[in-house]
């Protein structure tokens, strides 16, 4: 499924570069919809040119599509802020999908309760393997053998986008 994320780029207070992921949208009108929304709003108005879609692949229906987050627009952290409200860890990694698993558990006597776990495996081109359980709407749109970026925040799987 074609998707548009729309993320902004800006400068802190102390001189770095700050990316914040504003949306997943299904066109991109959609996003430029959501910019018009932003552009006048705190943080937003000092760098209304920061603002990028960029159009991708997912094998999944992202489940907050057409949301836009930050609405009430946004203040640069300051040393207070980053103890309060620290950014996730994201690293991204070139990876391959080696290993789909379904398993089925039945719990329970007298009404048992099938239960399916549905997981994927990813080894990195340094050999690490990363193991993640996912839902099962997720486990239709993997396949061993897809190469692509992995994306991973606070260690968890948040997005994997195959290579062209």
């Amino acid at each position: 499924m074609t998707i548009y994320k729309l993320t902004h780029k800006h400068n802190s207070s102390d001189g770095n570069t700050e990316k914040m992921d504003i949306g997943v949208y299904s066109t991109r009108e959609n996003a430029l919809v959501a910019i018009e929304s932003l552009k006048d709003k705190e943080g937003f108005r000092d760098t209304a040119d920061g603002f990028e879609i960029k159009k991708t692949t997912s094998l999944f229906k992202p489940k907050l599509l057409d949301k836009t987050f930050r609405i009430d627009g946004f203040v640069t952290n300051t040393d207070d802020d980053s103890a309060l409200f620290p950014e996730p860890e994201v690293v991204e990694l070139h990876a391959t999908v080696t290993k789909l698993q379904c398993e089925v558990k039945v719990w329970g006597t007298k009404t048992p309760k099938v239960i399916k776990e549905f997981s994927v495996s990813f080894v990195d081109d340094t050999g690490t393997t990363y193991d993640f359980k996912i839902p099962e709407e997720m486990y239709e749109g993997f396949e061993e053998g897809q190469i692509g970026t992995l994306t991973l925040s606070n260690g968890n799987l948040y997005g994997f986008e195959l290579d062209e």
